[in-house]
C-alpha cells in the first residue's frame, strides 16, 4: 500500500532496499510456488513515477523475470506484468530500449496484445503505444515492426466496448507508425485498419473521431475535387465522404511484399 501514492512514499520503500529482496522472491518462485502478486504490484508501482524510479528497478533485472511472469496462468499476473512493461516503456528512450532488447520478452508482449483477456489485452497495448508515442522514437518503432506489434495495435481499433482512452492511445501509435514509416499503410490495410478507422469516425467520443479523422486526412489519401470549394458528400450514414484512395492506388508502383526488413543498428538508430 505505500508504494501506491506518490514518489515520495514510492521513494521511501525503495530507499530500504526492498527490491532486491523482491527479486529474490520472483526467483524462488520457479521452487516453491510462491505468490508473487504483491512483489510484481510493487515493482509495477515504483516504475510509474519518476525516471530514475524507473531506471533502479530495470538495475535490480526485473526486465528478465517479465517473460515468466508474462506467461503466467494467472490473468491477474499478466495483467500486473503489462502494466509494468507499460511503464517501462513510456519511460526514457533507453529505458524502453532495455525492454525492446529482451526480444522474446517483448514477443509475449505483442502476443497477449493481440490474443488473450481484455484486461491483459489493454495493457499489452498500453506497452505498444508508449513504445510508439514517447519521444521520438523511430528506431524503438522499427523494431516494434519488426516484432510484430503493428497488427495487434490495428486489431484493437475493431474491439467492441473498448476504453476511449485505450482507443485514442493505439490510433496516437498507429499515426506515429505511420509518419515514420508511411509504407505501413499496405500493412494496416491488410488487417483491416482502413475500415476500422473509417468506423471510428462515428465513435461518440470526440477525442476518439479527431484521431482517427487526422490519419484519413494525413495518411489515407483524399480524392481531388473538381471545385476544391465543393463540400464532400455525405454518406448514407450522414457522414462526411472523404473518398479514400485505397493503399493499391496510393502505391500503384510498390512491390506486394509485405514484410519488413529494417536493418536497425542500435547504435546510432535511437533517438
Amino acid at each position: 500500500y505505500m508504494t501506491n501514492g506518490d514518489e515520495w512514499k514510492v521513494e521511501a520503500v525503495m530507499s530500504s532496499g526492498v527490491l532486491s529482496k523482491l527479486i529474490m522472491i520472483l526467483d524462488m518462485n520457479h521452487q516453491l510456488n510462491i505468490n508473487v502478486l504483491p512483489a510484481v504490484r510493487i515493482f509495477g508501482n515504483c516504475v510509474k513515477e519518476t525516471e530514475s524510479q524507473t531506471q533502479a528497478v530495470i538495475d535490480v533485472g526485473i526486465i528478465s523475470y517479465l517473460g515468466n511472469l508474462l506467461e503466467s496462468r494467472s490473468k491477474t499476473i499478466r495483467k500486473e506484468a503489462c502494466w509494468l512493461a507499460s511503464n517501462i516503456a513510456a519511460g526514457t528512450g533507453k529505458q524502453a530500449y532495455e525492454l525492446l532488447r529482451e526480444g522474446e520478452t517483448f514477443k509475449q508482449v505483442v502476443r497477449l496484445a493481440t490474443d488473450d483477456v481484455y484486461i491483459v489485452r489493454k495493457e499489452a497495448i498500453w506497452t505498444l503505444t508508449n513504445m510508439c508515442t514517447s519521444e521520438k522514437r523511430k528506431g524503438h518503432i522499427r523494431l516494434l515492426l519488426e516484432a510484430g506489434g503493428l497488427e495487434p495495435l490495428v486489431m484493437f481499433l475493431a474491439m467492441e466496448n473498448a476504453e476511449p482512452s485505450a482507443l485514442g492511445a493505439a490510433l496516437d501509435a498507429i499515426w506515429h507508425v505511420l509518419r515514420a514509416f508511411p509504407e505501413c499503410v499496405h500493412m494496416i490495410d491488410e488487417y483491416g485498419g482502413i475500415e476500422y478507422i473509417e468506423s471510428l469516425q462515428e465513435n461518440p467520443n470526440d477525442d476518439v473521431y479527431l484521431k482517427a479523422l487526422r490519419i484519413i486526412e494525413e495518411f489515407l489519401g483524399v480524392e481531388e475535387q473538381e471545385d476544391e470549394n465543393l463540400a464532400p458528400a455525405l454518406n448514407d450514414g450522414g457522414m462526411f465522404d472523404f473518398g479514400i484512395a485505397s493503399p493499391k492506388q496510393l502505391f500503384a508502383d510498390s512491390p506486394q511484399q509485405h514484410s519488413l526488413s529494417f536493418g536497425f543498428d542500435s547504435t546510432n538508430s535511437m533517438n
